[in-house]
């Protein structure tokens, strides 16, 4: 079989994987180069496969390993005279990446759910209203819940929660709308706490949702970016896989195109807290765009679709998804002068696969000219 070489995202903390694979007869696996020793950290990780023996590629017995997610233990007689005697061995009972820690063995899935995070900005559907508390679909095993007490009231206050707040939590979010968030909890039972305590947190109203897998997700200190100053049009990465383009009501207050991901230290770079609450919220960006013309709707729908059209392209692509990425990638459709039908052709597509081989490789062409 032609050598060939897999690069793929290992999940928001881990490093990628990187898989090789020389030669080999067809319908044989990925050719495994050296076991694992096991450490503090696992650089090279292989593709395994549901019912793979683990056994070779493990440098401790199988019976001092421990058995971590998606690996299980399996008995069987051993070749001897004595017939009562027993030898256990580790199999794979997900297809994923194997990781080796000290002595725990264990598999991560390729395509799982949203694992939360204390600390991520995440998007979210309002399901229910129950109580004191909005249920929020964030793509976790279970739904995440924001109390009354971690929402920064309409007018800014400061004080206790009474019962006429409580009787108007439609007002602010109900169900079906779309809201960022804040993980402030995330327990061991899989229930999640939210908060959308500050200006940049709220209701997301309007704007294109695109849906990536949270793996090719990068993180980064500014989820929040800015797109197009002129129309106010910006992008929320969300931790669990949801990217929402739009119009954001505080774009003032968000990292603008050409800043980095470590030269902000102050409190609102994770979002938490805030005590500018004069600015615009979901619903008063609705009304005002109720009032505008009929050429300002059209070029606030195109510039969104474009936005939209540039994290579609990354998701295609399976690169890394992160705000520096969508910004790029929106000033490299600019530079050509693509329209949204020529975003989605592959020819974009290969342009953009282009600037990033250039950007990860800058010393290529001065390798070819030598």
């Amino acid at each position: 079989s032609t050598p060939w070489n897999v690069v793929m995202a290992a999940g928001p903390t881990s490093q990628s994987v990187r898989m090789q694979q020389q030669g080999g007869s067809e319908g044989e696996g990925p050719q495994v180069p050296t076991p694992f020793s096991g450490g503090s950290a696992v650089v090279d990780a292989h593709l395994v496969y549901p019912g793979d023996a683990l056994d070779h590629l493990i440098a401790h017995a199988a019976s001092s390993c421990l058995k971590g997610h998606g690996v299980a233990a399996v008995r069987s007689k051993a070749a001897g005279e004595n017939d009562n005697a027993t030898s256990e061995s580790l199999v794979a009972t997900t297809l994923g990446v194997l990781e080796v820690v000290n002595r725990l063995v264990s598999v991560r899935p390729l395509h799982a759910r949203y694992s939360p995070q204390v600390g991520d900005v995440v998007v979210g559907r309002v399901m229910a209203i129950s109580g004191r508390r909005w249920q929020i679909d964030i793509g976790a095993r279970r739904d995440a819940s924001m109390q009354l007490s971690a929402v920064t009231l309409p007018d800014g206050e400061r004080r206790r929660r009474t019962r006429d707040d409580q009787n108007a939590m439609r007002a602010a979010f109900a169900e079906g709308d779309l809201v960022c968030c804040e993980v402030q909890a995330a327990h061991r039972d899989g229930g999640v706490a939210l908060h959308a305590r500050g200006t940049r947190y709220g209701k997301l109203a309007g704007g294109a949702t695109v849906y990536v897998h949270p793996s090719v997700l990068k993180r980064s200190r500014h989820p929040f970016c800015e797109l197009d100053a002129d129309l106010g049009i910006g992008c929320v990465v969300g931790y669990n896989g949801v990217v929402w383009c739009g119009r954001l009501p505080n774009l003032q207050d968000v990292a603008p195109a050409d800043d980095g991901d470590d030269d902000d230290d102050d409190d609102d770079a994770g979002g938490v807290g805030g005590d500018d609450n004069d600015e615009p919220r979901g619903d008063d960006m609705e009304v005002e765009e109720a009032k505008s013309t009929p050429a300002e709707r059209r070029a606030l729908a195109e510039g969104v679709a474009r936005a939209a059209a540039s994290v579609d392209v990354l998701r295609r692509l399976g690169l890394p998804v992160h705000p520096q990425a969508v910004i790029a990638t929106r000033k490299l459709a600019d530079e050509v002068n693509a329209d949204l039908r020529a975003m989605a052709d592959a020819s974009f597509a290969r342009l953009v696969l282009e600037r990033e081989a250039e950007r990860r490789n800058p010393n290529a062409d001065d390798d070819d000219n030598m």
